[in-house]
């Protein structure tokens, strides 16, 4: 403690609404890096759409949910400035891709497990479909 100042908590919130964000770098001046960033996540989209209507099973399933942690890469890293940030703010706004990682693992290992149930399933259908 140092002597001859008494903290109390006006003191505290007053330090805490003066101090200022920093930032370690600007965010850009121009529109150019968010447009190449937009039409990178148009044409993102447009690959999981024609994955989706390709048909791949559970490996354009997995493809897809890769594409789409990229895209929200994007999103957070220019569009919510995470970028410009300090590193613990990223740390923690970019915890839920490891959760996205788990997800696409069970998914690869799920159909890579039971794909011979799944061919079972799919030739039970189409038999009782005729």
């Amino acid at each position: 403690m140092l002597k001859g100042i008494k903290p109390n908590f006006l003191s505290f919130k007053i330090f805490i609404m003066t101090e200022k964000k920093q930032h370690f770098r600007e965010p850009p001046k121009s529109y150019i890096p968010y447009f190449i960033v937009f039409i990178a996540l148009c044409g993102i989209s447009i690959i999981n759409t024609i994955i989706f209507f390709l048909n791949l099973g559970s490996f354009g399933s997995s493809i897809i949910l890769i594409l789409s942690s990229i895209q929200v890469l994007l999103l957070a890293l220019f569009f919510m400035y995470l970028r410009y940030e300090d590193k613990l703010t990223v740390a923690f706004a970019l915890m839920p891709l490891f959760f996205i990682f788990l997800l696409i693992m069970g998914n690869v290992m799920d159909s890579h497990f039971n794909k011979k149930d799944l061919i079972e399933y799919q030739k039970n259908v189409i038999n009782n479909n005729k």
